[in-house]
């Protein structure tokens, strides 16, 4: 039987997170479920739990903000609680969590040489002990009752990030409500910013509306509405192709996010930094230019965390 495993971590490590779950499938044919953000807003939190109830290991990455998120604090403390086995993996350098240490659960330490290739046997020789305690008995279920979804301390940037993420995958509802999250957690310069994302995404998931109906006529001229107010970058359901008889938009590599990234910090667009810097280190995800320089903007943003964390 394939074991499943629950990833939980930080959404800024995401790419390091789908690296790693895509050699645990393909190398070791180990079942991973991690949070892809594409449920709707309501159903959120019920799946994340219900895949975290079903996961036979729950593999917590542990990094500066993954350890601050409270989204991530709610989800080992229900593993905990479900005597679920839990693997530690210590991704960049952050205090050791005390529930974890209190269990006295040893942690992989990848701080030094964090390559999803050089990690990749040191995490399935644990995942192998794990496998063999519990053929002799260890971890039995027990009952716990599942946790509500946070409400409490929203994080603005963590609530950004994720609205973020989830406008990337065209899942909207989701991205609105984690927006509005932001906007009413209090003034920041992420509320601002989620102002305009909110009003953007809103206004995009409208002409989507248009053009699933076939209302082309109607969808093109909201387009030039919204192009003229938005522009053009946010387009993930590609409806530039779909509103101009299928021609592509150039395709931006890596190179091409990072030199663009660091023309908007020159300008002092940090945001527009930052969003770029993350798409380049997506595609390539061991540019350590990029987490370099995304950090400066993180710093100039006075997000320390963040910028200690790349």
């Amino acid at each position: 039987m394939l074991m499943k495993l629950f990833i939980s971590y930080s959404s800024d490590d995401r790419a390091w997170i789908i690296e790693l779950c895509d050699a645990l499938r393909e190398d070791s044919g180990y079942l991973t479920w991690y949070d892809h953000l594409t449920t709707a807003a309501s159903d959120w939190w019920r799946v994340i739990m219900e895949n975290l109830e079903t996961a036979d290991v729950v593999i917590y990455v542990m990094t500066p903000r993954s350890i601050e998120s409270i989204y991530c604090q709610t989800e080992i403390a229900y593993a905990l609680a479900l005597n679920k086995p839990v693997l530690p993996i210590c991704l960049k350098d952050c205090e050791y969590p005390k529930n974890l240490d209190d269990k006295r659960l040893q942690r992989l330490d990848l701080v030094a040489n964090p390559k999803v290739e050089r990690a990749l046997g040191k995490i399935e020789r644990s995942l192998g002990q794990i496998r063999l305690d519990q053929r002799d008995g260890h971890y039995q279920a027990t009952p716990a009752p599942r946790p509500a979804a946070p409400k409490k301390r929203v994080d603005p940037q963590e609530a950004y990030t994720l609205g973020t993420q989830a406008a990337q995958e065209a899942n909207f509802s989701l991205a609105l409500s984690f927006y509005q999250q932001v906007i009413h957690a209090g003034e920041s310069f992420y509320s601002e910013l989620a102002r305009s994302r909110y009003q953007e995404v809103e206004d995009y998931a409208a002409i989507q509306g248009f053009v699933d109906k076939g209302l082309l006529r109607d969808a093109r001229a909201l387009w030039g509405k919204y192009s003229a107010k938005h522009g053009t970058e946010y387009d993930p359901k590609r409806l530039v192709e779909a509103l101009n008889g299928g021609v592509k938009p150039p395709v931006m590599d890596a190179t091409a996010y990072f030199e663009r990234a660091k023309q908007r910090y020159g300008e002092k667009d940090y945001h527009g930094a930052i969003v770029d810097y993350t798409e380049a280190i997506r595609i390539r995800p061991d540019d350590a230019d990029a987490y370099n320089n995304r950090g400066l903007a993180r710093n100039d943003l006075k997000d320390y965390t963040g910028a200690i964390a790349d």
